[in-house]
């Protein structure tokens, strides 16, 4: 991920294969994903300060259908 404000690159190391879906936070402190391990698909957040993410809550493949754009913004 790219730091367009300090102009650097942060990476982030999650145990995934794919990354389906992004959600940015409106306040820039963190982001959401889908990630995809062994054909399972999670929803992750991670801490955008320190790096952290957590699982939010395991989804079905069919419910990576139901979100139509590639990025969503959430409040």
């Amino acid at each position: 991920m790219y730091d367009a404000e300090n102009n650097v690159y942060k990476n982030f190391h999650v145990p995934y294969i794919n990354v389906a879906k992004i959600f940015w936070n409106n306040d820039g402190d963190r982001i959401a994903f889908i990630g995809e391990k062994n054909s399972d698909f999670e929803l992750c957040t991670i801490d955008l300060k320190n790096g952290k993410y957590s699982v939010v809550n395991k989804l079905n493949p069919e419910d990576i259908k139901s979100f139509s754009e590639k990025y969503i913004i959430w409040k």
